[in-house]
């Protein structure tokens, strides 16, 4: 065997070690990455969990309450309503658009808490108003 046929032979050989060498480093990183998504995948879990609960607690905190609370989408549509509302509300229509829940107002305050209502949903400032 000549010379420059061991040369070759050695650079296939160390070609194909490193391919090997090569081969092996990425099933690593695709070990190590495997395993940071089911970290990821777990720690996602815990924090719906938590999540599950912090919710759960908290509308057992409205259901319970002693004063109507209500939320809105930023259109201003009723999403919830706790029971104490609902009460203190009479009824709460659920077909009667954004300001539906104004029908359960005194006649005489309802437009003063309508142009309130609206300029809050416009400036996403905190609706405080006595009425």
């Amino acid at each position: 065997m000549s010379s420059a046929e061991r040369s070759f032979l050695f650079a296939m050989a160390f070609g194909a070690g490193l391919l090997l060498v090569g081969l092996v480093w990425q099933v690593l990183g695709l070990r190590k990455s495997n395993e940071r998504l089911k970290q990821t995948a777990q720690e996602r879990e815990m924090d719906i969990d938590t999540l599950r609960g912090t919710e759960s607690r908290f509308f057992e905190l409205t259901e319970t309450s002693p004063v109507g609370i209500f939320f809105s989408d930023l259109d201003g549509r009723r999403i919830f309503a706790n029971r104490k509302l609902q009460q203190l509300a009479g009824r709460m229509n659920d077909n009667a658009g954004a300001d539906g829940w104004l029908e359960a107002l005194h006649p005489d305050e309802r437009n003063r808490v309508r142009d309130a209502w609206r300029r809050t949903l416009t400036t996403y400032a905190p609706f405080l108003l006595e009425y």
